[in-house]
């Protein structure tokens, strides 16, 4: 099985935790989404062109990192369930999980992109909406941390998968300091082991990112 990605895309890195929180083997394969050369190869693979993607061993794709999710964790049962079997609580948990992508990732990532446009390309009117959904998205996550150990309750899910990889990149453009429970929350996750080895393989490539732009 092959696994399609890039280590500092957030998206990559949402599917990246839960194939090694559930132990799951797989095949690296890095795309630099970018680079205009390596994005024409990867769509004669997959036209939409978009990572993650997972190319399983019968030649199965599977896009978007959600649904990735999904199928590593009905189809590998070891480890922690990422989605719950009881219907209410997998509920909650995709939820989560579409608030995370669309109120916390989507306007890091606005802002991430912005910052490193020149100053009469920035688009001061997408940067103020991206601050007023993560004020929003904020408060709501620590309120829910208040009494759980995760997102969604005391078990991992995949709700943290998403809710994890942006918090990286959201305290270079938009510090979540003043939120205790979401700061602690992100220090935790740094001690997961699954979360850990996403940001050693990241770590460098995105330092040496911020280097080329400085």
């Amino acid at each position: 099985m092959k696994y399609h990605y890039f280590p500092i895309s957030t998206y990559s890195q949402k599917a990246l935790i839960a194939l090694f929180d559930k132990g799951v083997a797989f095949v690296p394969v890095h795309v630099r989404v970018l680079d205009d050369e390596v994005k024409a190869d990867f769509r004669q693979l997959y036209p939409i062109g978009k990572i993650p993607l997972l190319e399983t061993d019968d030649g199965t794709l599977l896009p978007e990192s959600s649904n990735i999710i999904e199928y590593i964790d009905y189809k590998y049962g070891r480890g922690e369930r990422l989605i719950p079997t009881q219907p209410e609580a997998a509920r909650h948990v995709r939820y989560l999980d579409r608030v995370a992508d669309l109120y916390l990732n989507n306007p890091v990532v606005t802002m991430l992109f912005d910052g490193w446009k020149p100053a009469e390309q920035r688009n001061a009117s997408a940067v103020d909406e991206a601050k007023r959904l993560l004020d929003i998205t904020y408060k709501q996550f620590d309120q829910a941390l208040a009494d759980h150990q995760w997102l969604a309750g005391d078990t991992f899910s995949m709700a943290d998968c998403a809710a994890i990889p942006p918090l990286f990149y959201a305290q270079k453009v938009y510090p979540y300091s003043d939120y205790s429970n979401l700061a602690r929350y992100y220090a935790q996750a740094c001690q997961r082991r699954s979360y850990a080895a996403v940001l050693r393989e990241a770590t460098p490539i995105w330092e040496a990112l911020v280097a080329s732009k400085a």
